[in-house]
Formats: structure tokens, C-alpha cells, sequence
């Protein structure tokens, strides 16, 4: 009898299956003391439920969707010192029944070196526990320990213990070291926010199938990871392990607390994030000392994709190397016959193995940016490398529908996008460089989640991420996401921004934009350019996506400063007496909204500008008008006067982007305002001084910008060679 534990059935919205369960628990002899945990609104149902069973206690929670207050409410019902555990309620099946008797049998042996020093009762963990109800209870736990003058020995490693079993782990990174590896996972407990680092310590193994830890880190402790909200959470931890006596072989990637109570070491296996997958390749490791061997691995998963794998290989010389490529081999012809994945990824896996020999020697490089662009930093990289680099095996990916593809291609080696050229350059591309994100570059018909587990480890190609502006968010911008090899910056204040909160830190490289290079400054042509970003708590149809927080454009805030400028007489009588002309270029995702909006006159032109129309407005434009898009900085690297119109900064900040490390009042290139009238009064100053800078943030784009020349494509080819070169003798794809 489990006399000494409680079950707590937590109903949240369908007592349906109540009846049922209460049967099945009913006629188990191992029974532990029942709870029925419920809302207000479920009332009947569940007294309907319990009609007859009164060893069953009900538990009306006060509110059901505080998991602090409902832990409180769980907590004071259960009799201090039994191990409870808490099962949010589904269909009940046999199975589940027998893991929750097990759990809490089992949880007797795993806490029995430190229940004595539980003030109260103990929290055991099951898959169907809900985590926010464990971070709740780590809560309050930590917080006890923290008021109390000695710590109990053994309990903060039990809430290690459960912290782990609840968390989804994840590998989010490697880097290679001589004869090691440093490996970084994340630990997410439903992005739960420790108020101060947790005690605890954690070491990662490489663990076969059937013989257990082959190696492993020293333990290490968590650091803090900021998440895309700027919160500080402490979820990540960097843990280098030795490869050099790790045998050849096939490993898993695991996390355990690290703890002198053996039973409390608990161990999970850590997933693959999007990130490891996307850079994936062989890896061939300096060794750590003068004749040792050579060590060489590359990370893998298997379909299911739960667990990442490290497959690591011994030797030095020809006859490891050919040993390495036989094995390489092995496992393609293995993927072909077994077929996991689909059909295409094992086509895929057989063309790329059987075109080989006709791409030795060839150094593919990929550009691009979205299926239908070339008009950023990957059409501007392609010219420059067509013009001073033809040699070079450079493609630029496009669409065939895309109105640039005509002219595009009389520069030689345009692809059309999706194409079975493009396939086949995919599968074996040196170098991936896009302006938005890397996928962009895959042909449309592969499925991006069997790429990432299939076929991109065996391409091994250098993520290069080209950027599309300065980043002002760089808390969105996190390596387990995107796995770059390499990161473009152009600003002093974002490289130092993006080593906070990305990740990324090697992979950075402050060498500016190849569109920065056309930025030329022309005549005056008695033109002020407004150029707002868009909102993503506004629906349009352009991004074919809704959420539950999503409004209507009409009425919002942003129409109404649009509209309200856009139909000012006082802005069309302004433009006449000085003679000047506002051009207003929407953003992609809004322009529906506004391409029919009305104006106050003739004075006033809204354009659907894109590509190199869109960057010769940038530049020949007298004045810039903004909201808070990141095409200022163009402006300001030309010497273009700004105005910033952030009349809804607060919402902006909260629910489109994370505030920034960027402060307009501080670090801006122009005037800060937020209503139309006070957008009018900057507007009319600076006309009617002709346009001339403000004194006030003279010298500000010079301090701000690493480079201010026309040498941002030379710098990028640079740094792409050297990176080419540095995977070639640690890593790169066979």
C-alpha cells in the first residue's frame, strides 16, 4: 500500500473522464490517498463522480489558472511529509495508472536519504505533471531554503533531480576544441524565471546504447540565457568534454545532476535544437598535444528526432581518413536502403553521393534572400562577386517570377529557385549566405524538418547570415534557432549586443553590409522619404498568419498616426511653400492597408517600392522619416537628416519588438516625436533651414558605425574565406 503518498487528478476543463478513472483506481490494491482537484465551474460533475466514494477528497481550487495559488491550495491538502504527485487529467489507460503507482513507489527509494529534511510534502514527478505547478513548487521550496539558517543536505539535489526530469533539454551548440568539444544546452522549464541562480550543478556524458558514460564534462552550473522579451533566465549552461578517450563509436548526448546521492542523479537525454542541426558537419579536432591522434565527430539524430548523437571517430593520416570517408559512405547507403525520412531525402542522399566526383575541387557559394528578392545585402554581395570574382563558383538563387530575374541574370549564374540546379548546388554548397535566414535558400519542395535530421550534416556548408539592416532586437537572434556560422554586424553597440544575448561570439563579424557599399549620396532632389515598419499585433494578409492577439488595422493606433499625416493640410501647405515632395513607402507586411490611403494633396505619393528602387529612394532622398525602422541607419550612413515619429513606443516595444539596445533619444540621428503636429514642427525647422543636419547628432553615425567606406563587400568575401579556411582544418563536410 502506498499509504504514505497521494494522487492528485487535476481537472481543468472536462470532467467527463472522472468516473472512469475513480473505477480503475478503485480496483488497484497499491491505491495511494486520492485528490480531486477541480475548478468552481465543475462542481456537480465531480460531487456527481465522487457520489460513493468517500475515501476520495474533493478539492474546489479558488483559482485554477494561478499555478502558485493552486500548488498552495494542493499542498495544504495533502498531510505533511507524503510524497504527492499531481496528474493533469486525461483518458485513462492501464499503462498510466501502473507509471503513477511506480513513480511514487519508486520516489521512496530516490528521496529516502533526504525526506527527514522536507519540511513538508514531496513533489515526484510524472510526464503528466503539469510544469508550471513544478516550477511553483521549486519556488517555493528555494525560497524556504534560502530563509532557513542551514541548508538541508540532500534536498536542493532533489529539486535539481525534479528541475531536470521536468525540463525540456535541449543541445543548442558545439565548438570545437583541441581533442574536446564545448557543448551548450539549454534547460527550459516552460521558460520559468529563477529570481537568482539555482544551486545546482549538472555534468553532460556522451552515453552509448549498452555500455553507459564514455566520457564525460566536470560539472558545471547554469548561466543566464535572454530570451526574445529581453528577460534574463537562468536556463543555459557550456560544458566542455574531452573526446581524446572517448572509443569510436556512436554516442548520445545526455544532462544528470551531479550529486553524491546516486539515486538522485537523474539523467535525460538532450534533444536536437534547430540550430545544432542547421551547422552540422564533420569535424576534424587539432589535437591537444604533439602525437596524439586526431579526433573527428559530427552530430546527428536519429528520425524520431528526440536525442542528438555524436558519432566520434580516432586516427591520424590516410588510412583514418579513408576509415572516415568509408564510414560516411556506410551511413549514406545505410539512409538509402532503410529509407526513414521519405523518399526524397533518400533520392537526395543518393544524388548527392553519386555527383561527387564532378564537384571535387569546386568551391560552391549560394546567395540569396527571399524566393522572390534580390534587392538586399545577397544581391549586392552576388554583384560584387560576379564583377571582381568570375571565376568563382557563385550562384545567385531566385524565382523565375521575380521581376529582378531578367535582369539579374544577365550577370550570369542565376538559378531559379527551387530548380533541380538548385538542388543539385544545394547538395553540395560550400558556402550558404542569405539576407533574411538560410532557409529561405531551400528548394520548396524538401520538407525543412527531414533537411535539418537528413541531409544538412552531410552538406556541411558555412551558414552565413547577411542581415537586412542593423538588428535592433538581437534578444530575437539566438544560435540554437538558427545555427550561423557567421553573423555579419556593422554597429559597435549591436556586435556588443548580440555577444550578450544570442549566443553567438566567434561567429560575429563587425565587417558592415554589402549593400552599404551602393550607398552613395546624390544630388538634391527636394524629396522627403517616409519609410514606417509594420506591427505584428496588426493583421494582414501579406504574412497569411493569425494569433489570438492579432487587431484589425482599422482604428488602431498606427492607422490613425498614418492616416492623421497622411491627409494633414497643414503638411501638403508646408511641401508647396518650401517645393517639396513626400514619397511614402509602406512596409511589405502593411503596404496593403495603405497603398489606397488618401493624402491631402498631390504633394504627397504612396509608393509600393522594393529591391534597388527602393535603396535609390534611401538615397536621394533630402530628409527620412521614420517610425522606428531600422532603414535609418542607411539614411544616417549617407548623412540624411532623420525624424523619428514613435508615437506608440510603448506598445511597439511590448508587443512587436523587445526594447533594444539602440536609444533613440540617446543614440539617434534626428529628433525624437510622437504625435503628428510634432512630427510637422521638426519637418518645417529643418526645411526651412534647407535640410541642413541638426549640430546636435553630428558625428553620431560615425561613432556608431565599425566602417564608413565603400569596402563592406571586400571585408565580407574576407572574412567568408578565412572562416572557409579554419573549417577546412577543424571541420567541414565530406
Amino acid at each position: 500500500m502506498l499509504d504514505d503518498a497521494c494522487l492528485v487528478l487535476l481537472v481543468n476543463r472536462d470532467a467527463s473522464h472522472l468516473p472512469r478513472w475513480l473505477h480503475r483506481l478503485g480496483a488497484r490494491g497499491d491505491r495511494a490517498r486520492l485528490i480531486v482537484a477541480y475548478p468552481s465551474d465543475l462542481e456537480d460533475q465531480v460531487v456527481a463522480a465522487c457520489e460513493g466514494l468517500p475515501d476520495v477528497h474533493r478539492l474546489q481550487l479558488a483559482d485554477a489558472g494561478d499555478p502558485v495559488a493552486t500548488l498552495a491550495e494542493i499542498m495544504a491538502a495533502v498531510p505533511t511529509a507524503h510524497l504527492f504527485t499531481i496528474t493533469a487529467l486525461e483518458q485513462p489507460t492501464p499503462d498510466l495508472l501502473d507509471e503513477l503507482a511506480s513513480g511514487l513507489a519508486a520516489a521512496r527509494h530516490s528521496v529516502a536519504a533526504v525526506r527527514s529534511s522536507f519540511a513538508g510534502s514531496v513533489l515526484v514527478w510524472h510526464r503528466t505533471t503539469p510544469v508550471p505547478l513544478v516550477t511553483a513548487y521549486l519556488d517555493h521550496v528555494l525560497a524556504e531554503l534560502a530563509e532557513g539558517a542551514e541548508q538541508p543536505a540532500g534536498v536542493s539535489d532533489y529539486l535539481g533531480s525534479l528541475a531536470l526530469q521536468a525540463a525540456l533539454v535541449t543541445v543548442e551548440w558545439l565548438d570545437p576544441q583541441p581533442g574536446a568539444v564545448d557543448i551548450a544546452l539549454r534547460i527550459n522549464l516552460a521558460g520559468h524565471r529563477f529570481d537568482s541562480r539555482p544551486p545546482w550543478q549538472f555534468r553532460v556524458t556522451l552515453a552509448a546504447p549498452d555500455a553507459g558514460d564514455a566520457g564525460g564534462s566536470e560539472p558545471v552550473g547554469l548561466v543566464q540565457r535572454i530570451d526574445a522579451s529581453g528577460i534574463a533566465r537562468w536556463e543555459w549552461l557550456v560544458a566542455r568534454v574531452p573526446l581524446g578517450g572517448v572509443p569510436t563509436g556512436d554516442y548520445r548526448i545526455e544532462l544528470s545532476l551531479s550529486s553524491p546521492h546516486e539515486s538522485l542523479r537523474s539523467t535525460r537525454a538532450a534533444r536536437p535544437s534547430k540550430g545544432s542541426l542547421a551547422n552540422a558537419r564533420t569535424v576534424r579536432l587539432a589535437a591537444p598535444k604533439a602525437g596524439a591522434d586526431a579526433v573527428r565527430y559530427y552530430l546527428h539524430t536519429p528520425d524520431h528526432g528526440r536525442e542528438t548523437r555524436l558519432w566520434v571517430a580516432h586516427g591520424s593520416g590516410p588510412f583514418a581518413e579513408l576509415a572516415w570517408r568509408a564510414r560516411i559512405t556506410g551511413a549514406d547507403l545505410r539512409y538509402i536502403q532503410r529509407g526513414e525520412g521519405g523518399r526524397r531525402m533518400r533520392a537526395l542522399r543518393l544524388v548527392k553521393l553519386v555527383s561527387a566526383p564532378f564537384f571535387l575541387g569546386r568551391e560552391v557559394w549560394l546567395l540569396g534572400e527571399r524566393a522572390e528578392e534580390a534587392q538586399d545585402n545577397g544581391l549586392h554581395l552576388f554583384r560584387y562577386l560576379r564583377t571582381q570574382h568570375p571565376r568563382r563558383h557563385v550562384y545567385y538563387v531566385l524565382s523565375r517570377s521575380s521581376p529582378q530575374f531578367a535582369e539579374l541574370r544577365q550577370l550570369g549564374h542565376v538559378v531559379p529557385h527551387s530548380s533541380r540546379r538548385h538542388e543539385l548546388l544545394m547538395l553540395h554548397a560550400t558556402v550558404v549566405a542569405n539576407a533574411h535566414s538560410t532557409h529561405h535558400m531551400l528548394p520548396e519542395q524538401w520538407n525543412r524538418k527531414a533537411f535539418l535530421r537528413r541531409l544538412a550534416w552531410r552538406i556541411g556548408a558555412l551558414q552565413v547570415f547577411l542581415q537586412h539592416g542593423v538588428h535592433l532586437s538581437p534578444e530575437a537572434v539566438k544560435r540554437g534557432s538558427t545555427g550561423y556560422d557567421l553573423i555579419l554586424t556593422s554597429a559597435r553597440g549591436e556586435t556588443r549586443a548580440l555577444r550578450a544575448a544570442s549566443g553567438y561570439d566567434a561567429q560575429i563579424a563587425e565587417v558592415g553590409m554589402p549593400r552599404f557599399d551602393h550607398l552613395t549620396p546624390t544630388p538634391p532632389s527636394r524629396t522627403i522619404l517616409m519609410m514606417p515598419t509594420w506591427r505584428r499585433y496588426l493583421w494582414s494578409q501579406a504574412r497569411g498568419q493569425s494569433s489570438p492577439d492579432q487587431e484589425h488595422y482599422d482604428g488602431s493606433d498606427y492607422e490613425r498616426f498614418m492616416t492623421g499625416l497622411l491627409t494633414s493640410d497643414r503638411l501638403q501647405t508646408m511641401l508647396e511653400a518650401f517645393d517639396y515632395r513626400l514619397v511614402f513607402a509602406p512596409h511589405h507586411n502593411v503596404a496593403e492597408h495603405l497603398m489606397d490611403a488618401a493624402t491631402a494633396g498631390d504633394r504627397i505619393t504612396v509608393v509600393a517600392a522594393t529591391g534597388t528602387a527602393l535603396q535609390d529612394l534611401v538615397r536621394q532622398c533630402d530628409v527620412f522619416l521614420t517610425d522606428h525602422s531600422s532603414v535609418h541607419f542607411d539614411a544616417a550612413y549617407l548623412g540624411t537628416p532623420v525624424i523619428y515619429a514613435r508615437f506608440d513606443r510603448e506598445e511597439f516595444e511590448t508587443r512587436h519588438a523587445a526594447p533594444s539596445w539602440f536609444d533613440f533619444e540617446r543614440d539617434g540621428f534626428g529628433p525624437v516625436v510622437t504625435t503628428v503636429e510634432g512630427t510637422l514642427d521638426e519637418l518645417e525647422a529643418l526645411l526651412a533651414r534647407g535640410c541642413a543636419p541638426d549640430p546636435r547628432f553630428a558625428g553620431r553615425a560615425d561613432e556608431l558605425f565599425a566602417h564608413h567606406d565603400q569596402g563592406n563587400s571586400r571585408r565580407v568575401v574576407d572574412t567568408i574565406d578565412r572562416r572557409l579556411h579554419r573549417i577546412g582544418t577543424t571541420g567541414g563536410g565530406s
